[in-house]
């Protein structure tokens, strides 16, 4: 499949495997803020305004509501890491929610497919939420030899959205979100053996996903490799780096 596109005034055809769109995607567990669940585990807790952090570490299903509580209070949006997994799946059950596919990546080739534009994903994770959620038609490369499912909880807040904690309301002014997550695939954030060649005919490189890196060993050697990636697009191509919400803040002067 190609599909033409303008471009500065032209109109160019685009071909399947000239859009690269990495480097990681993710399933997500997106919840909707619900007053009535976050006043009622706010009590069951204990929790203190005085305790109220969007940055207190994530270490059992108490923190994250004080870290979310924290967002909450400040009007941010933001990234954090848990300690496990298994937080996140607690606290996604006492909510409906549904389970999409996320990642910048994955999210604009979702868009380009509607545009009838072809792009191709770098993927460093999968499992069968992958398979059946994502179009037989997205074409996809991956770094990921089995299996793993570690999903991104994605809290949207609404305007209107609060809680009461002790005598404290706390009332969200504008729209925003929160993603928390602890996804391994996403923090080592291995390359595919493909992706060298297949940027070197590509039009368009996205780079995204150091974000989630908290190793800095890991964060040096993965920016040693994207950039010798990178170096291998056409002269006449275009790498694109987006600046994501870093789990550890620390690391983003590194990054960009």
């Amino acid at each position: 499949m190609t599909s033409t596109v303008p471009v500065g005034g032209d109109v160019r055809t685009v071909a399947p495997g000239e859009i690269v769109l990495g480097l990681q995607g993710t399933v997500d567990y997106e919840i909707e803020w619900d007053r009535s669940v976050i006043d009622a585990l706010v009590v069951e807790y204990s929790i203190d305004d005085s305790e109220i952090d969007p940055r207190v570490p994530i270490t059992d299903e108490r923190s994250l509501i004080v870290a979310l509580l924290g967002f909450l209070a400040t009007g941010e949006g933001g990234e954090r890491h848990v300690e496990s997994s298994a937080i996140v799946e607690q606290f996604a059950a006492r909510f409906p929610r549904e389970i999409t596919l996320g990642g910048t990546c994955v999210r604009a080739a979702l868009v380009l497919r509607r545009l009838g534009i072809p792009s191709l994903l770098h993927l460093v994770s999968t499992d069968e939420n992958v398979r059946r959620l994502l179009p037989a038609d997205c074409e996809a490369i991956t770094s990921a030899t089995d299996d793993t499912l570690d999903p991104h909880l994605i809290i949207q807040f609404r305007p209107g959205d609060g809680a009461r904690v002790g005598a404290t309301e706390l009332i969200a002014t504008e729209a925003n979100r929160v993603i928390v997550a602890n996804d391994p695939p996403a923090e080592n954030l291995v390359l595919s053996r493909e992706l060298g060649d297949r940027v070197a005919t590509a039009r368009v490189f996205l780079v995204s996903g150091f974000n989630t890196i908290n190793d800095p060993a890991v964060l040096r050697a993965r920016l040693d490799e994207i950039r010798a990636v990178s170096s291998r697009i056409p002269v006449d191509g275009l790498v694109v780096y987006e600046d994501a919400g870093f789990h550890d803040r620390s690391h983003q002067p590194t990054v960009s």
